[in-house]
């Protein structure tokens, strides 16, 4: 503290620096070192360098370059870049930068970072890197974003047997310029462009029932934002027209229980409700009548991890529908740790990477920043969940994940 009247500058290394005064406890100082090593940083004027608490050791490091990164276009909706350069630092100040938006980088080694690109208009952005958040590199590499969209998936839903044709459709104007892919979630099949719409045809792979979410690649790279598509036990949700049950979303939750699931069908009353998954019966209090065609059910704890069909009673239980909606039971997330632990209050897109185990690549992937604060997750591992937190006030939060 003090500076202004007697200390304007910065000494470093036995050199001084002319410094810009911000406040009485802050001093700005440019200043070029020569040579990587550690160097004295004192404060003073420019006859010579006095601060009564002393001065502070400073490490310089050679500066880092960018080489190149993989993958160079994306989709709108953010996602993985790893950096190739030369002279990254592990340092909790490692910092990615898009555009103007400053991300936390994660350290691989001296020579390769990963970014978590957040959501971004089409067009260019130019990706750069900085071992202490404030000095970053000046020519790094351009990152495209597409604006190719999945708008629709026809049908939506289908078995897990797969083998029949998908049609999806797209909206967007970015080239691609080679072979084109679907993704549906971590599976990946060859695509055609569609004889029908705007639009390319791929047959689904075979997967176990829950929702995937599909998105179009070129070669390894995905570039397109994705639409859901639900694989049953059975022929599809869509399939159940003749009975009373058409659908559940979502058709997954935690063993733990305690998912809110939608239930669409027809000729519910709005008494005498009960929901059944598998042979464990929800108490009427926890089963919510909407409308004649939709009602919601909390899902009950359950020992095991598997498929359970879900059913409904109007008359409290005596009878049950027997249409055999499935309902995935799946091991809880867990989360262990957040990185960074700490944001600043009242900004958006601060990325957070969660640590944890248990974690699914789904369409339902979500964070929650406290009550009633969740936004969209992007899978990098069972462990790893990255999550953009959303705007809030001072106060700390608890963080969740949900599959």
């Amino acid at each position: 503290r003090g500076y202004g009247k007697y200390a304007q500058s910065c000494w470093v290394g036995g050199r001084v620096f002319a410094g810009e005064v911000v406040s009485g406890e802050h001093l700005r100082c440019s200043v070029v070192v020569m040579a990587a090593g550690a160097v004295r940083l004192d404060v003073g004027n420019e006859d010579g360098a006095y601060a009564l608490g002393g001065g502070v050791d400073l490490t310089v490091s050679e500066a880092a370059s960018v080489l190149r990164i993989h993958p160079s276009r994306g989709p709108m909706s953010g996602g993985g870049v790893t950096v190739y350069g030369a002279r990254f630092v592990r340092s909790s100040l490692l910092t990615c930068s898009a555009g103007d938006v400053m991300l936390s980088g994660l350290f691989a080694s001296s020579t390769e970072v990963t970014c978590m690109l957040p959501e971004m208009v089409p067009g260019n952005v130019s990706v750069e890197v900085s071992n202490n958040g404030v000095d970053f590199t000046q020519k790094g590499s351009h990152f495209e974003v597409s604006d190719l969209q999945v708008v629709s998936v026809d049908p939506s839903q289908g078995s897990v047997r797969g083998g029949y044709v998908v049609r999806v459709g797209v909206s967007g104007k970015t080239a691609i310029k080679g072979a084109v892919y679907c993704g549906f979630g971590d599976s990946v099949v060859a695509a055609y462009p569609s004889r029908v719409k705007d639009g390319y045809e791929c047959e689904a792979p075979g997967r176990s029932a829950g929702t995937v979410n599909v998105e179009l690649l070129e070669e390894d790279v995905v570039i397109s934002g994705g639409a859901p598509f639900v694989y049953s036990e059975t022929l599809g949700v869509q399939m159940y027209g003749s009975g009373v049950l058409s659908g559940l979303w979502p058709v997954r939750g935690g063993v733990s229980g305690g998912t809110v699931v939608s239930v669409r069908g027809r000729g519910f009353s709005a008494s005498g409700l009960v929901c059944r998954f598998g042979d464990r019966q929800v108490d009427e209090a926890l089963v919510k009548y909407v409308t004649s065609s939709l009602i919601t059910c909390v899902s009950p704890a359950s020992k095991l991890v598997g498929a359970a069909g879900v059913e409904v009673s109007n008359n409290g239980g005596a009878d049950f529908s027997a249409d055999g909606l499935q309902f995935m039971y799946e091991a809880d997330a867990k989360v262990h740790g957040v990185r960074p632990s700490r944001g600043v209050s009242g900004k958006k897109g601060q990325m957070v990477t969660v640590l944890g185990s248990e974690f699914q690549q789904t369409w339902e992937l979500s964070c929650s920043f406290g009550v009633g604060s969740s936004v969209r997750g992007r899978y990098l591992s069972s462990s790893m969940v990255v999550c953009s937190a959303p705007e809030r006030g001072v106060g700390a939060v608890g963080v969740g994940v949900s599959n």
